[in-house]
């Protein structure tokens, strides 16, 4: 299902910067409209952040122990794939590039205002296309996955609905967000290749007793009837929930206070070896490394630890722990 590693080559490293040039050939031709590149103020960059910490996640779904054996993490995004590829596997750079141009050419004219920032979307991505013509297949794909992380964190119109389609599982919009909701996704989760490796493996039966803890922060507004759910389920280990959208968390609690309207804040625990899979640092995507913004795939599944009231602005304080994927248990096993 998926095409590439997370851990990139010196090739990749090589193909980055030619990206930038990329980018930098959009600001040029577009100085006044451009994307929020570093030339920008600190001021835009914070509104694309406070878009995305201030997302309503939706209604968590309560799932069992063994849901996330049915698919890799987002039905979603294995119900495109398995139309997209007729159950054939396999992605071509051309094919998917298509598609996701004019899935993001539907969606960037729907609302007038959204239509100048999908012109510089699509301009983007054809230079891109236009850079990679010399690489493998796997490359190609793999620039095309990064570039959707540095869309997806700009301020335009692509967070918004693909986080929304995603959300309310809207399937007449799968074959227009199926696409990039696909290279963001592969771009966060580990593959096949990766895992099959040596050197992960002992990488993997080394970690097997060690721990290495990250706490996340992420507010948000839920109803009573979720809440309620919540509280029953406080260490019952058999009882999880999870996001059907990609879920922008920070390191800092700070951050997660100031942005949204919100009356939980959620205080995520993570196993940083056991959760590779599921979340992506933005930082080393994007052009703001002051950002400390981690991005969790859709389908991250999390069990509620303890439940705090009335924790300053927020009415509760939510500690939930995310537990590992289907997929990353199975390569921690020492046999």
């Amino acid at each position: 299902m998926f095409e590439q590693s997370r851990k990139y080559s010196s090739e990749t490293v090589s193909s980055a910067s030619k990206y930038e040039t990329a980018s930098e050939a959009v600001s040029q031709n577009d100085t006044e409209d451009s994307f929020h590149d570093c030339s920008d103020n600190q001021s835009q960059n914070d509104h694309a952040l406070r878009k995305r910490l201030s997302i309503q996640l939706g209604k968590a779904l309560r799932c069992g122990a063994d849901m996330d054996k049915q698919f890799y993490g987002s039905a979603y995004v294995d119900a495109w794939l398995l139309t997209f590829t007729q159950g054939k596997g396999g992605i071509k750079f051309d094919a998917i590039f298509n598609e996701l141009i004019a899935g993001i050419e539907v969606e960037g004219r729907i609302d007038p205002k959204d239509e100048k920032n999908m012109n510089k979307i699509v301009k983007t991505l054809n230079i891109l296309k236009n850079e990679t013509t010399q690489l493998k297949n796997k490359h190609r794909i793999k620039r095309l996955q990064q570039c959707c992380v540095t869309l997806y964190t700009q301020d335009t119109y692509v967070c918004r609905v693909v986080n929304t389609a995603l959300r309310e599982e809207d399937q007449s919009k799968l074959r227009t967000v199926g696409p990039f909701s696909y290279l963001l996704f592969n771009n966060i989760s580990y593959h096949e290749n990766h895992h099959s490796s040596i050197s992960y493996r002992f990488r993997q039966l080394s970690q097997l007793f060690e721990s290495e803890m990250t706490t996340l922060y992420r507010g948000d507004f839920i109803s009573d009837e979720l809440f309620e759910e919540y509280q029953k389920s406080i260490d019952q280990r058999t009882i999880y929930f999870k996001w059907r959208s990609f879920v922008s968390t920070s390191t800092s609690e700070q951050v997660a206070r100031q942005f949204g309207d919100h009356n939980i804040l959620y205080e995520l625990q993570l196993d940083h070896h056991s959760a590779e899979d599921q979340c992506i640092k933005l930082t080393s995507l994007t052009q703001f490394s002051e950002e400390n913004e981690i991005l969790l795939r859709p389908g991250v599944r999390f069990r509620i630890i303890k439940i705090e009231s009335h924790v300053c602005e927020f009415r509760h304080k939510i500690t939930i722990e995310i537990l590992p994927s289907y997929i990353s248990s199975l390569y921690r096993a020492p046999f």
